[in-house]
């Protein structure tokens, strides 16, 4: 496996001319490096250009933002910033690398993301209530609205309150409109506990609840989609560096292919792909343009002085022994966990045994 993908250390070598490669062949695509004094890899960041033109003309501006940790031989973290599109799928935003989720490493992702995307009017981010996060986000972005992932903080009721089952008044809570219609469900959830009442309040109302949400966030409650990235590339978080970042440069080809050669009649509000007419979805046009690969080492046509550039690895290395595979569950999701867990080994015996029953049946029939 080394010889197809290359070690660690050659993959952080790499980097620059990895970079400067990315940008020659994708208009706009922004790629930041940082190394600390004697030249030890330090944080990193990606974009391509395709994604922020997307974004700024056909996405709503809402970024959910996460970190999930790396699974080779060097720690790190990688750090997510998403979106929705028009149908609700997921629509990545930037990637960057750092040592772990600690406030300089948010502050500079945060900071290359600013400087990418610029000033965004009624801009949100959404995320879980990562301390520096929101420190980040209020330092970076001012003007900016964040609000908290309320499965998170669901889950996190649950743990801090065992024998109190609010959940469904609190979903109700979140989710209304009205002023009137939330200071009746917070009265129903003081009327259960006192403490949650408290504790929701403290997490601060206008993080998480729509009728006191200082801005505009389209119903997107949840930090959903940043998971499922993160999922899509668990695998790859096992590669050298340079390669992780082939591997979600080849997602995002896949995303932004399409077949664009319909004719659209905005009088009759029909289309020759007949999808709009079938579906009522609205057109790809957050993926009117494509991405274009790296490519092979033996291609690359990069300056000396790129070629020249020293990277090393991180000097912390990951402990000893098989690194894991699973995701980390966010405090309050361990509980939830394991029953899923177990829950799935129930349900694949079940299947197991219908299928059992059916080849019987086969048989005797």
């Amino acid at each position: 496996m080394q010889i197809v993908r290359g070690s660690p250390e050659e993959s952080y070598k790499l980097l620059p001319q990895y970079m400067a490669m990315l940008e020659k062949k994708n208009l706009g695509a922004r790629t930041f490096l940082e190394i600390d004094n004697i030249n030890h890899f330090k944080y990193f960041f990606m974009a391509i250009g395709s994604s922020f033109r997307g974004f700024s003309s056909s996405i709503r501006p809402v970024i959910a933002v996460d970190g999930t940790f790396f699974k080779g031989k060097y720690k790190g973290t990688m750090f997510i910033a998403i979106c929705k599109d028009g149908n609700n799928q997921i629509y990545p935003l930037a990637f960057g690398v750092g040592d772990s989720e600690n406030d300089a490493s948010w502050l500079w992702f945060f900071t290359k993301l600013r400087e990418s995307i610029g000033e965004v009017e009624n801009l949100v981010f959404i995320s879980d209530r990562h301390p520096s996060i929101k420190k980040s986000v209020s330092t970076v972005f001012p003007n900016a609205t964040y609000g908290v992932c309320t499965y998170h903080l669901k889950q996190n009721l649950r743990t801090h309150f065992k024998d109190v089952d609010v959940g469904g008044i609190f979903e109700a809570a979140l989710k209304v409109y009205r002023l009137t219609h939330f200071t009746y469900y917070m009265n129903e959830i003081y009327k259960v506990s006192e403490a949650v009442g408290k504790y929701l309040e403290e997490a601060g109302i206008d993080k998480w609840a729509c009728s006191h949400f200082d801005g505009r966030r389209y119903s997107i409650m949840n930090t959903n989609i940043a998971e499922c990235m993160n999922g899509i590339l668990k695998s790859d978080r096992l590669l050298p560096i340079h390669k992780l970042m082939d591997g979600i440069i080849d997602k995002l080809r896949e995303w932004f292919y399409g077949d664009l050669d319909g004719h659209v009649n905005m009088l009759e509000k029909t289309c020759t792909c007949r999808e709009f007419q079938l579906e009522q979805l609205p057109c790809v046009l957050a993926y009117s343009e494509t991405i274009y690969p790296v490519g092979p080492q033996e291609g690359w046509d990069v300056s000396g002085d790129v070629c020249a550039r020293e990277v090393h690895p991180p000097q912390e290395k990951r402990s000893s022994g098989r690194p894991k595979n699973n995701r980390i569950p966010s405090r309050g999701e361990e509980k939830i966990f394991g029953l899923w867990l177990e829950f799935l080994e129930q349900l694949k015996d079940y299947a197991k045994s219908l299928y059992k029953d059916f080849r019987i049946e086969i048989a005797e029939g």
